[in-house]
């Protein structure tokens, strides 16, 4: 087919389903802009965008902070930075225009960085205890096999120092791990499947558990290495981000189900139409 007939068929069925497009924009009907975007899964996400918007525009920079900002703007660019970063941001339009982009998303970055700071940065001590426990990380070896006979033979071989566990992972796992001689990790605890996850809680490092039977397999797994939670600082950015948006979201929720929730007499009224 070419693809002139391939348009004349895409054209003919457009015109062929105008009356199916015609009901599903009839379900629209009586409902105000705020419930049709509701409706089409837009309100939120657009929402959330004019906030985050408003927020950094509220955020602002004192003169003795220009020296670090301007060193990580210009961080690996050839060209010369400015002496300070003015509130018009004109030192983005004297830069070459091939660098606009990534100076306005790093300017970007660093406003976030600071408005996540200012606002979470007190609570972020309390939040990092009440999430340690999921933000710990483990290695786990796992063989995986359809008959519980071969899983407690294996079982039973690991046990007396018979063989090597990568040895046997590699040979029977029927799984992707025979790749990686077992290897799992390191995740978080959290990540595995929850009878995984509790099956390692028990083991102490180097411990090996009896098969369990997940679905319609038989797992052996072997505790490798269980890393404690750090608060460094790529973990302090996730977790001020994270609760910037736990926050947004709970927000919005109330404040878009009251938006929502307006007839659209009222909105009519509200934007004089």
């Amino acid at each position: 087919m070419s693809v002139t007939e391939a348009s004349l068929t895409i054209s003919q069925t457009f015109n062929d389903a105008q009356e199916d497009l015609q009901r599903s924009l009839s379900a629209f009907d009586g409902l105000s802009t705020p419930q049709i975007l509701d409706r089409l899964q837009a309100l939120k996400p657009i929402a959330k965008d004019l906030v985050i918007a408003r927020l950094l525009d509220s955020v602002s920079f004192h003169d003795d902070e220009h020296p670090a900002l301007i060193k990580q703007l210009w961080k690996g660019l050839s060209c010369e930075p400015p002496s300070s970063l003015d509130p018009e941001e004109q030192w983005v339009k004297a830069a070459p225009e091939s660098f606009h982009s990534v100076l306005r998303e790093r300017y970007k970055a660093l406003k976030m960085q600071k408005l996540l700071e200012s606002q979470y940065g007190d609570q972020l001590a309390p939040y990092f205890l009440q999430r340690r426990a999921d933000l710990e990380q483990v290695v786990y070896g796992v063989i995986r096999v359809e008959s519980q006979g071969v899983a407690e033979e294996l079982y039973l071989s690991l046990l007396d120092d018979e063989h090597d566990f990568g040895d046997l992972a590699e040979q029977y796992s029927i799984g992707e791990e025979r790749y990686t001689r077992g290897l799992v990790g390191p995740m978080f605890v959290s990540l595995p499947h929850p009878q995984i996850r509790k099956a390692l809680s028990s083991l102490k490092v180097g411990e090996l558990h009896a098969p369990i039977l997940l679905d319609r397999w038989f797992l052996l797994l072997k505790l490798e290495h269980r890393l404690a939670a750090r608060l460094d600082e790529a973990q302090r950015q996730k977790l001020l981000q994270e609760m910037f948006e736990q926050d947004l979201d709970q927000q919005l929720q109330v404040q878009l189900a009251e938006l929502v929730q307006t007839p659209l007499e009222e909105e009519d009224q509200i934007t004089g139409v």
